[in-house]
């Protein structure tokens, strides 16, 4: 029998913990509520946000070339 997964084969999502101090939870909280969305998704998303936010843009350079 074949295995049902939320995500494609050869890419499997990792659990990662997250301590938030209470404001911060109270927040992720009332955006869940407003969206009506799990705390886990909107962190999900947030992470996601923020690493592409953060992510130096690509350049090209010519092959060989010293950095």
């Amino acid at each position: 029998m074949a295995r049902k997964t939320a995500t494609p084969r050869g890419r499997q999502r990792i659990q990662v913990m997250v301590t938030l101090p209470p404001e911060l939870r109270k927040r992720v909280e009332q955006l869940g509520k407003a969206e009506k969305r799990s705390m886990t998704s909107i962190c999900r998303r947030m992470v996601v946000d923020a690493l592409e936010r953060i992510e130096p843009p690509k350049t090209t350079r010519p092959k060989g070339a010293r950095i």
